[in-house]
């Protein structure tokens, strides 16, 4: 790990701890924190229409492997009643973000492993990586993205774990043939051969190599690359060595006596990895539990795992047949388990259900008409999440309740924010790696890496609605490809690096410290007036206006609570607001009950709000910064001198107004 990146990781770590106040998207918590604190901590929450039990296009599972182990312990040490560990609204979020932060450090390890099987810097890959905001906002929250970015970064590392000495020996495919044509005879002329091949210098430690019958070496690109190339060329000399004694087994101490010392401590911890396939085996395995799992979270995971998969079976020594069998192995019972854990959750009579489904059965009746209608009662209840995702979102009408966007969408503006300046570096790889295929050059190892960018980018710009997040699990492909071109910049690269560090520290500020940024802490100050004050005040009244969907499970209410209701007016007319506002305060002086009401709303708007409730008495809180695009800060009000700049600024608020 590079001292650079690790500081990188280690101010992330602190953000974690420190949460972040941004807010990026209602999916952060909808779709994972909501569900899962709601039946962890047993606490108040909204449950978005992904996880109606009618028709559940989510899985349980993925969020709850994620989150909920420390959600639990946040729980007991809560019940512990230790002076500062009570639960609050920070607490809770930092449980739930600090376990991604975590798992993201799976994705630093897979793009340095494919920045080294693909013989690209990986100091520069993994330090772009590090330095992306994408890491240090994205991955550190709970998105489905960034799970299904973890599940990818493992597949990485699965796939790509053997691939570099491989990839080593075929590039020596020719001077294997060439050696191994000269049968028994090369084997007996091979120590004489090594002694020629690797000659120390009596006056420097550092070897020098040359060839004395074979072609010339390519040469290294980096003085760093020595112990790699000893390792290659290790690698070599066993492969020629079995290549030339086909009827006969060469034993791992003959081969020994053709390299020194240096080289045997090198070469053998690395042979191991191609004669213990019971290891690719449970890799296979194991990659099939992890595609189903990827598959459950998010089925568009088939779509970032199908090309580097398949780079490993096209490169691996195993046979295909049999990691394929072990793939689907491995897949086969994962899905039942995930479809089971679903079809559980999903039907809270499930015991009933299947009392029934066995009737037939249990009443003795084995005939073919029994076991029918037992599976059909079952399978009428059968929960396959995945297959409800893809039903859904195949259908344009519901997308259109999400937004529609044209199809280069991704290509043209999703990528661009995502990358910066490195987009223009991938756009100029795909175009050269594409005239290198078309031209059938010999040199073109990046076209795996392109291909794992471009599969995902292309299938999910088949769907009509399109975010940037969709595409951060290909990170470490685009971290990758970019390092690949930057460093073989020979002017601009350190001008594009300027830009790059600037762009993504605008970017983290922006996602990380604005965007919506005063809605959690707001949540926060509100729970704990409300843990204090629950008891001896009334009803509650709290409405939210032109804001994200405040996630209720940060209040952290015991449900049910009928004392405190929550009202989310999204981006209703101003004048519902008024109204509601007014229908909240008749009702409470109706009930002749303690009634309060708070509403959250953006500063901008906060103005005409209070001009329409001059005869009552608001007290307000403000809470900075706060960068609403519901309601966005008045730039041209302040360009043209009409209001303030200190106005202008407190535009990057959100007021909690209460109404009494």
């Amino acid at each position: 790990m590079n001292k650079l990146a690790t500081i990188l990781l280690c101010i992330n770590f602190i953000t974690v701890l420190f949460p972040q106040p941004g807010y990026i998207h209602p999916d952060e918590f909808f779709q994972s924190t909501e569900i899962v604190a709601g039946d962890v901590l047993n606490v108040t929450h909204f449950r978005a229409w992904e996880f109606n039990e009618s028709f559940p296009v989510r899985s349980v599972v993925p969020p709850y492997l994620m989150i909920s182990p420390s959600l639990y312990f946040l729980r007991w040490i809560n019940g512990t009643g230790i002076p500062g560990f009570q639960m609050s609204t920070v607490k809770v979020v930092m449980a739930t973000r600090l376990p991604l932060a975590f798992l993201s450090l799976f994705g630093y390890l897979a793009t340095g492993k494919l920045a080294t099987v693909f013989n690209v810097d990986k100091y520069l890959s993994c330090v772009l990586y590090c330095s992306s905001y994408v890491s240090w906002t994205y991955f550190t929250r709970t998105f489905s993205n960034s799970v299904e970015s973890v599940l990818l970064a493992i597949v990485l590392l699965l796939t790509c774990s053997n691939i570099d000495t491989q990839d080593a020996v075929r590039k020596l495919t020719k001077l294997k043939a060439s050696e191994s044509q000269h049968g028994s005879s090369k084997l007996d002329s091979k120590p004489a051969a090594d002694e020629n091949k690797i000659k120390t210098n009596s006056n420097s430690e550092k070897p020098t190599f040359r060839d004395t019958d074979t072609q010339p070496l390519k040469p290294l690109e980096a003085e760093s690359d020595m112990k790699s190339f000893i390792k290659d060329k290790c690698i070599e000399d066993r492969e020629s060595v079995e290549a030339s004694e086909s009827h006969e087994q060469i034993s791992q101490s003959r081969a020994a006596e053709l390299l020194t010392d240096n080289q045997k401590a090198e070469c053998f911890p690395r042979a191991k990895i191609y004669s213990t396939t019971d290891s690719c085996f449970s890799k296979s395995f194991i990659l099939g539990i992890i595609i189903v799992a990827g598959f459950f979270n998010r089925p568009t995971f088939l779509a970032f795992s199908f090309i580097p998969v398949l780079f490993w079976l096209c490169h691996s020594n195993n046979r295909m047949l049999f990691s394929l069998f072990f793939i689907s192995l491995g897949a086969s019972i994962s899905f039942i388990i995930f479809v089971v854990l679903d079809t559980v959750y999903y039907n809270s009579d499930i015991i009933n259900i299947i009392k029934t489904s066995s009737h037939f059965l249990a009443s003795g009746d084995y005939s073919l008409q029994s076991f029918a209608a037992s599976f059909k009662v079952f399978k009428s209840v059968l929960v396959i999440t995945p297959w409800n995702f893809l039903k859904y979102n195949t259908n344009t009408k519901n997308l259109a309740e999400h937004g529609l966007h044209p199809r280069y969408t991704h290509l043209l503006v999703n990528l661009p924010l995502l990358l910066g300046p490195l987009y223009f570096l991938f756009l100029f790889l795909c175009i050269l790696t594409t005239v290198k295929f078309i031209k059938r050059s010999q040199d073109n190892n990046m076209l795996w890496v392109v291909l794992m960018a471009a599969v995902p980018i292309i299938s999910l710009s088949a769907f009509p609605h399109q975010e940037p997040r969709f595409l951060i699990p290909a990170l470490p492909f685009f971290m990758v490809i970019g390092a690949k071109v930057l460093a073989g910049l020979s002017a601009g690269k350190f001008s594009l690096i300027a830009l790059w560090t600037v762009f993504n520290i605008i970017l983290t500020l922006v996602y990380g410290y604005m965007h919506q940024a005063a809605l959690i802490p707001a949540l926060s100050i509100y729970q704990q007036r409300l843990s204090t004050m629950q008891s001896s005040f009334g009803n509650h009244r709290v409405i939210f206006y032109k804001t994200y969907q405040p996630p209720r499970h940060l209040l952290l209410l015991n449900q049910p609570d009928s004392q405190i209701s929550i009202l989310d007016l999204a981006g209703a007319p101003i004048s519902s607001l008024i109204e509601k506002i007014k229908a909240e305060r008749n009702t409470c002086i109706q009930s002749k009950a303690s009634c309060h009401v708070s509403v959250f709303l953006p500063s901008t708007i906060t103005p005409l709000v209070l001009e329409s409730l001059s005869k009552y008495k608001v007290t307000t809180t403000t809470i900075c910064p706060h960068l609403s695009m519901e309601a966005p800060p008045r730039f041209k009000l302040w360009w043209e001198k009409r209001i303030s700049f200190d106005e202008f600024i407190m535009d990057f608020c959100l007021n909690i107004l209460k109404i009494s």
